[in-house]
């Protein structure tokens, strides 16, 4: 070859972009031996008795020097005192910090606390996620030049529109971005892959494109099913960041946590031990025959035609309980033809996906969305009986649901949650997932409820010492200090890893001065509603903890019965298998 075809060959390798993995793979790597410099002194006040943990430092150095910041910091470890010190670090003249809406009671308290400690920035707006999700001109209202999004899992699901939101603003603007969340992932990396590159750009540890992305995700996730090329995509990743075999989730986490610009916590937590007890739970004779019911007939115990398994598994999740939910009609006078459609499409939409429908056509939402494509003239292939019950269906929709009413077949449940609170010695949190649940035993014990608002919140920092409490899963298992108690009691399946990380980690959290933090959750061989969703967090869990390199609670707990201590992926995998078929829908002519 030529010298000069030599020259233009080197020419037009040097102008050659970098794949993304080639990116990837060239990022300055950090020295993890290397702990970020103790910034304590940079914000305390003269007389403050408060310093800074490692962790907290970690987060303001780096985001200093990257402008920008993804923290995979665990449930706990004082994320909250970061986000109020970032300002200074960014000299942001409109930063912004979004919070879940139940935080917002204990962020004020945790700010008069600190303040009292360290010089806090005189300006920082305050809002809620649901804010974002509602206003739809908050972003430009505020125009912030600094984002800092604390419980930042928030923002994971990219259809949502506080989502769609913050990526159009992200877009127009390019504030600096800080993400910080204990439970960054759930099941898959997608769930943090945008939220990497609003923080770092092209400096982000995750696939830009979304080919690679979407093989590196088949590869990591959960529940992926990669295919060769899936595999080999993630080649050289494995080649140059992994530990000697074939283990991508291994090389991937490498990569990750020795990124400049990302935070992790892998400490293993509290010095607290963690114990995790389960208490058999024996399915009444009314709510067995309830479920054996609903899954022959795969109509709810009020008679409601069911349409989806997801459906399907939420009233399994009532009837675990001892109830289920009814309408509740003005006057007792039923809406007769919003019922028969509402039933006619129900029954049409489980007849087709009983049939392995395609991907875009599973689901009742999906559906219904071809079949207004459909009528509006758009090329769709649909059976006549489907389309048929939704244009009966059609008119009846835009109705508003008449409210709902608990029907009870049983208070066995309830009974057996009360029995063993009152056995204990440290008064439990009783988390609850159904309001029907928490008023009912309410009614029963006098126990106070702290549902959702901010009057639930400001009551429980008012709390001076335990008393068995009813707190809401949703408003309460995130975000809250709740190191008052050392005790929980779980009376609500709960199938995420993450959720339950944030859940254990409100009681079980660096501050807690019991030598033990307590959790029982129920195993029903009967129906296997909350055993199988106790296995499904655990899978969950493994999957975060391997890609993120933060040790989960649902991991290193010590579980105190033989068989949960002796767990495998095997018996997740089982559980897995077991929902599957019994919220498969029978196949119908």
């Amino acid at each position: 070859m030529s010298d000069s075809a030599t020259e233009a060959l080197d020419q037009i390798v040097a102008e050659r972009k970098p794949t993304d993995v080639e990116r990837i793979l060239a990022l300055p790597q950090k020295d993890l031996t290397k702990a970020a410099p103790d910034l304590t002194k940079r914000f305390k006040r003269p007389n403050g008795k408060m310093s800074l943990r490692q962790v907290q430092s970690e987060v303001l150095y780096w985001s200093h020097v990257c402008k920008g910041l993804l923290a995979l910091v665990g449930v706990g470890e004082g994320k909250t005192l970061a986000t109020f010190l970032l300002p200074w670090v960014f000299k942001s003249k409109r930063p912004l910090l979004l919070i879940p809406a139940a935080m917002r009671a204990q962020c004020f308290h945790d700010w008069k606390t600190y303040n009292r400690h360290f010089y806090l920035p005189d300006t920082l707006s305050l809002h809620s996620y649901s804010e974002l999700s509602t206003n739809t001109s908050l972003l430009t209202a505020l125009r912030p030049d600094l984002i800092i999004c604390d419980e930042a899992h928030k923002l994971r699901n990219l259809d949502a529109s506080r989502t769609r939101r913050m990526m159009r603003y992200m877009k127009k603007h390019n504030p600096a971005f800080v993400a910080l969340s204990g439970t960054l992932t759930s099941t898959s990396i997608l769930d943090f892959a945008h939220l990497a590159v609003w923080a770092l750009g092209e400096k982000a540890p995750v696939p830009i494109t979304r080919t690679y992305l979407t093989s590196w995700a088949e590869v990591l996730d959960r529940d992926g099913k990669p295919t060769k090329g899936d595999k080999l995509s993630m080649k050289t990743l494995i080649r140059d960041f992994g530990d000697g075999t074939d283990d991508a989730r291994a090389a991937f986490k490498s990569r990750l946590v020795s990124t400049r610009g990302v935070v992790t916590t892998n400490n293993e937590g509290p010095k607290s031990n963690l114990l995790i007890h389960s208490r058999v739970l024996s399915a009444s004779p009314a709510i067995s025959g309830a479920v054996s019911d609903m899954k022959r007939l795969w109509t709810t115990p009020a008679g409601g035609e069911l349409s989806s398994p997801l459906e399907f598994g939420q009233v399994m999740r009532q009837l675990v309980c001892g109830f289920y939910y009814v309408w509740k009609w003005p006057n007792d006078i039923p809406d007769v033809p919003w019922l028969e459609a509402r039933a006619r499409w129900n029954r049409a939409v489980r007849r087709f996906l009983s049939r392995n429908p395609p991907e875009g056509y599973d689901s009742p939402a999906l559906l219904a969305n071809a079949c207004i494509r459909l009528l509006q003239g758009q090329a769709e292939r649909l059976p006549k009986y489907l389309v048929n019950a939704f244009k009966q269906w059609l008119p009846e929709r835009k109705k508003t649901p008449p409210p709902t009413a608990a029907r009870w077949l049983c208070n066995s449940f309830l009974e057996d949650v009360i029995a063993w609170a009152k056995k204990q010695k440290d008064p439990p949190i009783i988390w609850y997932g159904h309001r029907a649940v928490a008023y009912r035993l309410s009614r029963m014990t006098g126990w106070p409820v702290f549902a959702d608002g901010p009057e639930a919140a400001q009551a429980l920092l008012r709390l001076k010492r335990p008393t068995p409490a009813l707190l809401s899963i949703a408003a309460h298992s995130t975000g809250k200090n709740l190191q008052l108690f050392g005790n929980q009691i779980l009376a609500h399946p709960v199938s995420s890893g993450s959720q339950m990380e944030q859940l254990l980690g409100r009681c079980h959290r660096t501050g807690q001065r019991r030598d033990e933090v307590n959790l029982t959750y129920y195993v029903d061989e009967d129906t296997k509603v909350f055993r199988n969703a106790m296995l499904l967090a655990r899978k969950s869990a493994k999957y975060i903890e391997e890609t993120t390199d933060m040790p989960q609670r649902l991991i290193y707990a010590d579980w105190t019965d033989e068989t949960d201590a002796a767990w495998t992926m095997e018996d997740s995998q089982k559980a897995e298998s077991d929902e599957r078929e019994r919220t498969k829908i029978p196949e119908q002519s």
